[in-house]
């Protein structure tokens, strides 16, 4: 388990749980992020199984380019997510001032 899925877990627990959603409503957005979730395993498994000698190709030259992009794309992920969550926390707290 890593720490920035962790990270992203928690994220989407948190603004699901404050979002005042009906049971159905709740049910929908959990599995929209679960689906959404899922792509970065499943694209490259079908890739895999139905694309044959160019689908591994594109995959191996795919896999090359994120292992050199991999500390970038995570640093603007978590920045962004971060900045989603202070400036809710901001607008929450500013909302709650008398």
């Amino acid at each position: 388990v890593s720490l920035r899925n962790l990270a992203l877990l928690a994220a989407a627990v948190g603004v699901m749980s404050q979002a005042n959603l009906a049971a159905h409503e709740l049910a929908v957005a959990a599995a929209t992020f679960v689906a959404v979730s899922s792509l970065g395993v499943a694209i490259p498994l079908i890739v895999r199984t139905f694309g044959g000698a160019r689908g591994d190709a594109a995959l191996e030259r795919e896999a090359a380019w994120l292992a050199r992009h991999l500390v970038a794309i995570t640093a603007v992920v978590m920045a962004a997510i971060g900045v989603y969550l202070a400036t809710r926390g901001v607008a929450g707290l500013l909302a709650a001032a008398p």
